[in-house]
């Protein structure tokens, strides 16, 4: 059972709250899916949520992706309905940014694409000249990673490996901020739950995981969003931010208290 750290009723009579808990055993309209761009659910909440699910949970998300195209970061959300052991009606999967400044302990490698089939990319790294094949968990936003693209890799290395956190080209530019594209993914959440015609959301925080969000900040536009999204909301009643961290939980109480003064 989710345990409630911070309460706050809008003058729209709408519900915000602070919560540690696991939103897959969550009674609500929908819970909200911290997404990759091509909807492969390998790690974090979006493991837990299929692994809570029917069988097919990945084969339905790479249906949406066939049909519909990758998840754009910050703007666009997939709803796939709930099944299995999950106690929602829907899942809203969003993609938020990637932090782009090298957090602790990574490394920044420049090289050429040699090679893209799915998920797995082949570098020769610049300018050792050596070949290195890894996943691609996520790209810049508006970045499509293809052969002879000279890119800028952000990652650790790990017993030989390169494990990649972030992929962006040399020349590829986005207009947004880290902080514009977060807010993005965040409203594009709440308003399809919204426009869904659901009453209740449980959402995580979104990015502040492998993505390299910082906690704080991530915190901040998450409640802010939240608040905001009330004055326009058509059919949500509840909207909890949810999170099994207990410092996230932590992080997003403080700053419900601090923006709404919430109790």
């Amino acid at each position: 059972m989710a345990q409630i750290l911070a309460k706050h009723v809008t003058p729209q009579n709408i519900e915000v709250t602070a919560a540690r808990g696991d939103l897959t055993t969550t009674k609500c309209g929908a819970i909200v899916n911290a997404a990759n761009h091509i909807l492969k659910h390998g790690g974090g909440v979006a493991a837990a949520i299929r692994l809570a699910s029917d069988k097919d949970y990945q084969q339905i998300s790479d249906a949406w992706v066939k049909v519909n195209g990758t998840l754009k970061i910050g703007t666009t959300a997939a709803v796939t309905p709930a099944t299995g052991k999950l106690q929602c009606l829907a899942v809203i999967h969003v993609v938020g940014p990637i932090w782009r400044e090298k957090l602790e302990g990574e490394e920044e490698v420049m090289g050429t694409l040699l090679s893209v089939e799915g998920e797995e990319v082949k570098m020769k790294t610049d300018p050792q000249g050596e070949e290195v094949t890894f996943k691609v968990f996520q790209t810049a936003a508006g970045f499509e990673p293809e052969a002879g693209k000279k890119v800028r890799c952000l990652g650790k290395v790990k017993d030989g490996a390169f494990a990649v956190r972030y992929v962006t080209g040399l020349d590829h530019h986005v207009e947004q901020s880290d902080e514009e594209l977060l807010k993005g993914a965040v409203n594009a959440a709440i308003g399809r739950t919204d426009s869904e015609g659901l009453e209740s959301m449980c959402i995580p925080c979104i990015g502040c995981g492998v993505f390299g969000f910082p906690l704080q900040k991530a915190a901040e536009i998450h409640v802010e969003s939240a608040l905001a999204f009330c004055k326009q909301a058509k059919n949500l009643r509840r909207i909890c931010l949810m999170d099994a961290n207990a410092a996230v939980a932590r992080a997003f109480a403080e700053e419900l208290k601090k923006q709404a003064g919430a109790a």
